[in-house]
């Protein structure tokens, strides 16, 4: 069956107007619509998807309603939008995508795969757009639980990591989340404070697992920007990465298994891996000058240089570290 995607919506006025473009969402916004369309639309969905026996004509108006609610988001400005889309209408759009989330994480095919169909990413592709420099939605989704869900949801296939097209947008909607959220925490603890939200919702985790999945616009250097930008945000961090990136803490102990080839992956996108590195050795140096400052003496591998804190690594130092003496 072919989809038939319009991407034009009649106003009041009897005009119809193209909201793939940014002066059709302009002029979308200006009307009376942007006051209620999240939710009208939403209902239609709902409505239409629980229809079994949906006909042709139905699909087509699923699908447009779909990429209506993705695409509006993605090229309006930020500004008008929060002026004229209410925060109740952000959080019915919220609220849905959170039970979406709940909903596919049960899913048989996504548990067994790491994969969704294109009807299942939805909730995900509007999720990137809402949070693209929209300020209303990344700060009603850090007050909800929709990072500690978006995290169950990506625990949920436990034995291996997302499909490609998964890990891309969870890297999308997590960069843009925080540099949204950067913009919106003005205080001096602004860049830590998303990475502490991320944290302890547990998305940081399933984050940076997904960075490391290799994409296939990998060598389009702009591509990559965002995502690099991110990490380099997360390297300024100094208190948290040594609160948290420390052996011993979720974060520490995944960068130091992916580091050693034992996530279970074993295509890496080398740039990650290099920011990986410099988490690591940030992370190591802030605590062993913390420990140097306590007067606790450490020491550190004569071979590859690594050092650690911890009782097991310390302990496992003979001349060289575990990992030196099984090369």
């Amino acid at each position: 069956m072919t989809i038939k995607v319009s991407p034009f919506v009649r106003l009041p006025s009897g005009f119809s107007v193209n909201i793939f473009s940014e002066q059709g969402v302009q002029s979308f916004l200006e009307t009376e619509l942007s006051q209620t369309y999240i939710s009208s639309d939403l209902k239609t969905i709902r409505t239409i998807r629980n229809d079994k026996n949906r006909t042709c004509t139905e699909e087509d108006l699923l699908y447009s309603l779909t990429a209506k609610i993705e695409f509006l988001p993605a090229l309006a400005d930020q500004t008008f939008f929060r002026d004229r889309v209410p925060e109740s209408e952000i959080q019915v759009w919220l609220d849905f995508v959170i039970d979406e989330l709940k909903a596919l994480s049960t899913k048989p095919c996504w548990v067994r795969t790491g994969d969704l169909g294109a009807d299942d990413m939805s909730s995900l592709n509007i999720s990137a757009a809402m949070f693209k420099c929209h300020a209303v939605p990344v700060a009603l989704a850090f007050e909800s639980e929709y990072f500690y869900v978006l995290a169950n949801f990506l625990k949920a296939c436990p034995n291996r990591l997302p499909s490609t097209k998964i890990a891309d947008q969870v890297t999308n909607i997590v960069s843009r989340a925080y540099f949204t959220a950067y913009l919106i925490f003005d205080h001096e603890l602004a860049s830590e404070k998303p990475f502490q939200k991320f944290e302890a919702a547990g998305i940081l985790t399933e984050f940076i697992r997904c960075a490391t999945i290799p994409q296939l616009d990998d060598d389009w250097q702009l591509s990559q920007s965002l995502l690099v930008a991110c990490f380099d945000g997360l390297c300024a961090c100094d208190q948290f990465l040594e609160a948290e990136f420390r052996r011993g803490q979720p974060c520490g102990d995944l960068v130091a298994a992916i580091l050693r080839g034992e996530d279970g992956s074993k295509i890496k996108r080398p740039f990650i891996l290099g920011q990986l590195q410099a988490i690591a050795r940030h992370a190591d140096a802030r605590n062993n000058a913390a420990d140097a400052d306590a007067g606790i003496e450490f020491r550190s591998c004569n071979s590859c240089g690594e050092s650690g804190n911890s009782e097991p690594f310390q302990g496992s130092l003979l001349k060289k570290c575990g990992r030196c003496r099984n090369v």
